[in-house]
C-alpha cells in the first residue's frame, strides 16, 4: 500500500480513505502518509474506512491517532469507519473507540473478561 495507490474518495465534503488487507508495521506509515496527502488536497473531513481489514496491529493502530493529531493540528476531523464487530472490539479494549465514526462504536459483541481474583 502506497499513499498513491490508496483509494480514496469525496463525498458531502467528507474524503474516505479505503484500507484493505494486512496493517503492521511494514506499511502503517502509508496510513499517515495517505492521510498527509489528503490533507494537502484541501480535506478538512476525513473517514479511514478500515472494514476490508484482516489483520490490524499495534503499529497500525499507533498510525491512526498519530493521522488524528495530524488533522487537528491542521484543523480537520478524522474518524475509523469500522462496522466489523471484531475489529471494534480491537478499537474498545485498546481504548481507541474513540476514533470510531459515530455510528459504528456500539457494545462489544465479545463479554468482559474480568481478572482471576489474587489471594
Amino acid at each position: 500500500m502506497h499513499p498513491q495507490d490508496t483509494p480514496t474518495s469525496q463525498r458531502c465534503h467528507v474524503t474516505m480513505i479505503r484500507l484493505a488487507g494486512e496493517l503492521d508495521y511494514t506499511n502503517s506509515r502509508d496510513i499517515t502518509d495517505a492521510v498527509s496527502v489528503v490533507l494537502a488536497a484541501g480535506a478538512v473531513s476525513i473517514v479511514v474506512d478500515v472494514d476490508q481489514v484482516d489483520f490490524m496491529g499495534a503499529a497500525a493502530l499507533g498510525a491512526l491517532v498519530r493521522a488524528r493529531h495530524i488533522c487537528r493540528r491542521q484543523g480537520a476531523l478524522l474518524t475509523v469507519r469500522c462496522t466489523r464487530q471484531r475489529l471494534r472490539h480491537l478499537f474498545t479494549i485498546t481504548g481507541l473507540d474513540s476514533l470510531l465514526e459515530p455510528g459504528t462504536q456500539g457494545p462489544s459483541p465479545y463479554p468482559a473478561r474480568r481478572a482471576a481474583p489474587t489471594r
